[in-house]
């Protein structure tokens, strides 16, 4: 017997237009099952919470990107 997949977001097949919400038992053919474990879309885990509590703390804020250097001209100077 195997185990059950669950998808780890939401997708849609574009082969079969089959549209698959996060947390969703997928069950399709070994096959096609195989492609969508590769490509990260389905799990054995289990069906995940879509938002995390609200006694949460919360999430680190992100990184703050580097400022842009300005570019050299390569223009020769007269």
């Amino acid at each position: 017997m195997s185990k059950k997949h669950y998808a780890t977001r939401d997708f849609r097949d574009a082969g079969t237009e089959r549209h698959f919400a996060a947390g969703e038992h997928v069950d399709v053919s070994a096959s096609v099952l195989t492609n969508y474990r590769a490509a990260g879309l389905v799990s054995t885990d289990g069906p995940q919470d879509a938002e995390p509590a609200a006694d949460a703390a919360p999430a680190e804020p992100a990184a703050q990107a580097k400022p842009k250097r300005a570019r050299r001209s390569t223009k020769a100077t007269s």
